[in-house]
């Protein structure tokens, strides 16, 4: 069996939580005038720590980030169950409230941008054309350079072939591909590859384990989510697209069976009696 030259080892991470758990805290910088918006932190309540595996068994700890909302007590809530996203205590049995803190900004911030992938990534692995299309206008209208770089060249004058039952006009699979690839482009470069960082790469000294001689671990528990999403996308890609026989959605066959005829188990019973009925 050929060996893979590199594994993504996210589930090693161990992680820090601070056993007291987190608060939220204003800023202790003075200023010559009042600021509007003061920074606020998120800081560990002073105690001992708990050493954690907080990717082991939960592969899909990015999507519960992606869902939080950009609010006080919904950061605490994650905070006091997986610890910061990129902060850890300087020693190993405790620490003091200024060892481990973070700016409540960061957590927004890194929401906000979780929360833009995964939703740039369902409208890939889950084909909607008109979402598809929207989305590269939207690209194309922000001159995102990316775009400007693919070789993917995407019809302006797609290729339909008829209409569906609402009567739009049904684009054809190349046109789906096409769509699908440049928003991939987009949210490879522009999303995931900006925030992979810090990560450690690390050559095995057992090659002939069968194993991956390359492991690439994260450093902080946010890179490590970001590498959740990046094995994820690796694994599924663009994929092939089929429709479903019944209602003429598109399907992912790298997401399903590519044997899979229909989209839905609505959609499975009602082929299944439109075929019985051709058959008397």
């Amino acid at each position: 069996m050929k060996r893979k030259p590199v594994s993504l080892e996210y589930t090693t991470l161990k992680w820090s939580v601070a056993y007291a758990g987190y608060e939220i805290r204003p800023s202790d910088e003075r200023f010559l005038f009042p600021r509007d918006d003061p920074q606020r932190y998120i800081s560990a309540r002073f105690g001992h720590q708990n050493e954690t595996t907080p990717l082991e068994n939960n592969a899909t700890l990015y999507r519960d980030f992606a869902d939080l909302p950009p609010a006080d007590e919904a950061v605490l809530t994650f905070a006091n169950k997986y610890g910061l996203l990129s902060s850890q205590p300087s020693n190993e049995n405790a620490f003091t409230e200024d060892d481990q803190r973070e700016p409540l900004s960061l957590w927004f911030t890194a929401i906000k941008s979780m929360k833009k992938a995964v939703e740039v990534w369902q409208t890939v692995s889950a084909p909607d054309y008109p979402a598809l299309s929207r989305l590269t206008d939207t690209l194309t209208a922000n001159r995102n350079p990316v775009l400007s770089k693919t070789s993917l060249a995407v019809s302006s004058v797609p290729s339909h072939h008829g209409l569906d039952s609402n009567g739009f006009e049904v684009p054809t699979e190349s046109d789906l591909v096409g769509l699908a690839r440049t928003v991939y482009t987009y949210l490879v470069n522009n999303l995931i590859n900006s925030n992979l960082e810090p990560l450690s790469p690390r050559l095995r000294s057992d090659s002939f384990s069968g194993e991956a001689p390359v492991h690439v671990t994260p450093k902080t528990l946010l890179s490590g989510i970001w590498l959740q999403l990046a094995a994820e996308v690796a694994e599924v890609g663009v994929g092939d697209y089929k429709q479903c026989e019944r209602c003429g959605k598109w399907m992912n066959t790298k997401l399903n069976r590519s044997d899979k005829r229909t989209c839905s188990e609505v959609c499975k019973k009602a082929l299944q009696r439109k075929l019985k009925r051709n058959s008397q």
